[in-house]
Order: structure tokens, then sequence, then C-alpha cells
């Protein structure tokens, strides 16, 4: 059995009362040898074909007839409850608990924005502002050597360290590694990259690092000591270094220039994290102090590591 729906000529809901169908076996109402007459009444078009002395067509057998009627019965309420009274639409169910959007909580798509701690450089504008940068690191160099003329070998490796701010400022610079030997050229570097324009940083505070050799320019090198060689006198110093730590427990090197006699011509200090300044002087203070062997006749240069 199947059971059709049509609606009166309104076409509407609530301009006409759907009107249910019954069709058995294969043949529709109206459809060639059914005997019955298109739109004519059930019992009508029986006795149209049968005679008038026939009797009325049996029952439904009843185990079909009940469920037939519960299906006409099921249908016409649902039709008649969406068509009348004007009622708002049931709302929509909830996904299934297996649906991905039911799983997903609201709050994934409502998280604010997180700045990053550490931006980010465009590598090729802060090459060029290092490139930029090198004359004036060239300069430092040459006021170190001029200031003092058995400073003329003046020369080492540098690493710059620079913390960019966002609109291209240099919050703080400093040398995280430095085998100069002069504090005066170190700190003519750190106040060239301070106020030196770097790119604007993305996101957030980014850093900037490069290394340099600030070459030798004179004729002849000083020579090349070995820590051991001033071991004995650091030791003897210690205290005075330590007393420059305040409780800072990096590791400060410090490079020196030996003159003939023994005394320290020049010394220089690498910053750890660039906010150990004050424990950086005090320790080139104390190396300025020590008292060492004579390198001979001609000034020697060392680097050590502070006690």
């Amino acid at each position: 059995m199947r059971l059709l729906a049509a609606r009166g000529r309104g076409g509407a809901c609530g301009a006409g009362r759907p009107r249910v169908i019954t069709q058995k076996g294969g043949r529709g109402a109206g459809a060639p040898g059914s005997g019955r007459r298109a739109g004519a009444p059930p019992d009508r078009a029986a006795r149209a074909a049968d005679g008038p002395d026939r009797a009325a067509p049996a029952a439904a057998p009843p185990d079909r007839a009940p469920g037939a009627a519960l299906l006409v019965a099921a249908l016409l309420g649902a039709l008649a409850g969406g068509c009348g009274g004007g009622e708002p639409p049931a709302p929509p169910p909830p996904p299934p608990a297996d649906d991905p959007s039911a799983r997903r909580p609201k709050a994934e798509t409502e998280l604010p924005a997180v700045e990053q701690e550490v931006g980010g450089l465009n590598e090729h504008d802060t090459t060029r502002a290092f490139s930029r940068l090198m004359p004036k690191l060239e300069r430092c160099q040459q006021e170190g050597r001029t200031r003092d003329e058995r400073l003329d070998f003046l020369s080492g490796d540098i690493e710059l360290e620079v913390h960019v701010q966002r609109d291209g400022g240099a919050r703080r610079a400093f040398l995280s590694r430095s085998t100069l030997g002069d504090r005066e050229a170190e700190k003519c570097i750190v106040a060239a990259a301070r106020a030196a324009a770097w790119p604007r940083a993305e996101g957030g505070e980014a850093v900037a690092k490069n290394a340099f050799q600030l070459p030798l320019r004179a004729e002849r090198d000083a020579l090349a000591w070995d820590d051991t060689k001033v071991a004995s006198a650091v030791k003897k110093a210690a205290r005075a270094f330590r007393a420059c730590r305040r409780g800072n427990r990096a590791r400060f090197e410090v490079t020196a220039y030996v003159d003939r006699d023994g005394s320290v011509i020049s010394a220089g200090v690498a910053s750890p994290g660039g906010e150990a300044d004050a424990a950086a002087e005090c320790m080139v203070k104390a190396a300025k102090g020590l008292k060492l062997p004579s390198p001979g006749d001609w000034p020697a240069k060392v680097t050590f590591a502070a006690p």
C-alpha cells in the first residue's frame, strides 16, 4: 500500500484540507482496467463494474487494516499539525553527539589575540642596519688607538646584541662577547648601536645579533698570552673581582693589554645581559690593578675569566 498526500486547490497551508488517496496493488485510482471512473467514490465504482446485485467489497484482512488505518491517521495528524493554529515551528534538535561542531568548545573561536614576547625583524633590513653601523664601530676602534699610542694594535672580535622595539629604536644594546681589550672603545660601540636606526620589530620586542671582527691596523700585533700567564696574579686579586659582582654569578671575561713592565695598559669586559655595566666598570678597575709578569720587549694581550 502507498499513501499519497495531496492538497486542495489553495496550495498553501490553511487554504485547504489535504486529501489522502489510498492505492492498492499496482493499480491506482482511475488507471486503465480498474473498472471505476476517475474520481468516483469507491462503492459507486465497484457497483458500476460488478452490477447492482453484487455485494459490497469485503473488508481488508485483519492483519493489514489496522496498520493502514494507523498510517493514514498519523499522516493526517502530521499534516494538520503543520498547517493549523499558526503555532511557531519547534526549534531544531541539537546536533548529534558525534557532530564535530557539537564537540568543539565555543571559546575556541573567541580567544583574544596574544602578543608574542619576542618579535621578528626583517632579515634584509637588519643586515643593512648592521652594515650602516660598521663605519661607526671602526671609528670607535680608531679613537681607542689614538687615545693612547701604546694601543696602536687595538683590535679584536666582538658580538653585539641589540634589543629592538616596535618603533625601530634600541631599548638596550651590549657586547655579549669582546676581545677588544679597551672599555672606552667598547662603550663607544654600544652607544653607536643604541643610537642607530633599526627596522621595526613585528609582534613585540626583537633581538638582533651580529659578530664583528675589528682587524689589526698596526704593523705588529701584541703578543698572544695564554691565561695561565696571569692565573697567579688573578687569584691574588680574586677578592677585588668578587666584590664587583655583588651577587651576579654570570661569567665575565676580561681582556687586557700588558705593558713591558707588567702593568695593564687597558682592559675591557663583556657585560652579560647588558645589565652589568657597574660590575664591568669595577672589574676593569680591578684588572688595571693587577701586577703581572713582564712580557719582554713587546706588549702582550690576554683574556681570562674573572673570579
